[in-house]
């Protein structure tokens, strides 16, 4: 199997899996900063999942956390 990948700002990104965000990708995803993610993921209060020393997040799991986060406007 080929490996795809790009380069993004010196960093290699795997494409075999774009639904899986690193914290970064996730940080730009959500809007959120990278300390808060970090905080939220030490509280568990954020899907994630980890290999090794990276936190990954699954694109869908958190379209579904920011959305079960939303306010409804009257």
């Amino acid at each position: 199997m080929q490996r795809k990948s790009i380069i993004r700002k010196n960093k290699e990104v795997n494409l075999n899996y774009p639904n899986v965000l690193n914290i970064t990708d996730a940080s730009l995803y959500t809007t959120l900063s990278t300390s808060y993610l970090y905080k939220l993921v030490a509280r568990k209060e954020i899907p994630h999942m980890r290999a090794g020393y990276k936190i990954l997040f699954n694109k869908y799991d958190l379209d579904k956390w920011l959305e079960e986060k939303s306010v409804a406007v009257n």
